[in-house]
């Protein structure tokens, strides 16, 4: 049977020249996501840059299915230049040439307590020593193990114009609230001389906390 799905949607993330992990994530995304929505809605990775296929290349594919309304989800974390500037200017772009079409656009995925739910288990699992990195005191803490454990919530970063690190902070907050007043430092992993990953780490070991690390995926700087 023809599958005739009801609208379409465009999971856009950045797209990366450096590794193919940003390649095969998304795509492994859109897989999950398409299938979840069953007969629904066709989701369709696309990138903003660097790799395909492009925002225009999954608009002209969900067109061909017959679709008119499309959604255009940008898989980005906070709102950097490529959510206030480069996106819009995208969409500014491309929409002309699909004048059948419906676009809209949804928020990014920004500070929900969705998100930190999957922190909290990154966190769980990296003191259970199944981290992704050995941390920068040479091994990971224990459960049980004596002292406070803090934790460095690591962002990508942006330039200041576009992301002031507001929001890296807020998810900082509300994880520790959530972990019953757990140290939370952010850190961006560039583009800050004061959020430094290095300056989270002396902060928390100054308190006599163990250190965990953990990442906070954004593909939202430049």
């Amino acid at each position: 049977m023809t599958r005739e799905p009801q609208f379409g949607v465009a999971l856009l993330g950045h797209g990366s020249r450096r590794s193919r992990c940003t390649d095969e994530g998304l795509r492994e995304i859109a897989q999950r996501l398409d299938k979840r929505f069953g007969d629904v809605a066709v989701v369709l990775p696309a990138f903003f840059e660097f790799l395909e296929p492009t925002l225009a290349d999954a608009l002209d594919a969900v067109g061909r299915l017959g679709v008119t309304n499309v959604v255009v989800m940008p898989y980005f974390l906070f709102d950097g230049k490529e959510i206030k500037r480069d996106i819009p200017a995208l969409l500014d772009e491309v929409r002309p040439r699909f004048p059948e079409l419906n676009v809209q656009v949804a928020s990014n995925l920004g500070v929900d307590d969705r998100l930190l739910v999957l922190l909290e288990e990154r966190i769980s699992d990296a003191l259970s020593g199944l981290g992704q990195h050995v941390p920068i005191g040479g091994r990971l803490p224990q459960c049980g193990e004596a002292g406070r454990v803090g934790v460095v919530v690591v962002n990508r970063g942006s330039r200041q114009q576009y992301d002031d690190g507001s929001r890296l902070r807020d998810l900082c907050e509300r994880l520790g609230a959530r972990q019953g007043d757990l140290p939370v430092e952010p850190a961006q992993a560039e583009r800050s001389s004061t959020l430094t990953i290095a300056n989270a780490v002396a902060r928390l070991s100054a308190a006599g906390c163990l250190i965990c690390t953990s990442q906070a995926k954004s593909s939202s700087s430049t």
